[in-house]
């Protein structure tokens, strides 16, 4: 992951942007990592000394860019509980869950939670690293799905597919 300062410009920085628009701190999407973006930044990390983007923030940026974020069942959970949480549906859930049973969820069992947000941005740059994103994202969201690697570009990227494992 890039490091980032407030000041830096580019393509890393429309990702911090999208991410902490999708978690709920909007900002512009341009690029330039201003005050408006170092405000939201520091209203997601609850950090207001430093506005700096590290290994550790993107860690928790993370779910924001691949659209799902992993939760442990805990005692009194239900798939409902979990949609309204994390600003989902139980459909999607259930989804991205085929052998849960909405009805007995398992203690400490570990759930993938799509998040409520289309997956594909529309409004930032692409590169590998955003695919690689969204294929992660729909991979979780869809488990019927799975990638591959069918070879590599004339720039030496993975050349992924997606394919349906019931057909």
């Amino acid at each position: 992951m890039q490091f980032l300062i407030q000041g830096d410009r580019g393509v890393w920085v429309e990702y911090l942007q999208l991410a902490l628009t999708r978690a709920g701190h909007p900002t512009r999407i341009d690029g330039i990592f201003g005050e408006r973006t170092c405000q939201a930044l520091k209203n997601f990390t609850g950090n207001t000394d430093v506005c700096t983007v590290n290994r550790e923030v993107w860690e928790k940026l993370n779910p924001y860019l691949t659209g799902y974020r992993m939760h442990t069942i805990e005692k009194g959970d239900t798939v409902f509980g979990l949609s309204r949480r994390y600003g989902t549906t139980e459909e999607a859930i259930l989804t991205a869950n085929p052998l849960i049973d909405p009805d007995d969820l398992v203690v400490d069992a570990i759930l993938a939670v799509p998040l409520g947000f289309p997956l594909v941005p529309q409004m930032v740059k692409y590169t590998s690293v955003l695919t690689q994103w969204i294929i992660d994202g729909l991979v979780v969201r869809y488990p019927f799905l799975s990638a591959g690697v069918i070879g590599k570009s004339v720039m030496g990227k993975d050349i992924h597919s997606l394919l349906d494992r019931n057909r």
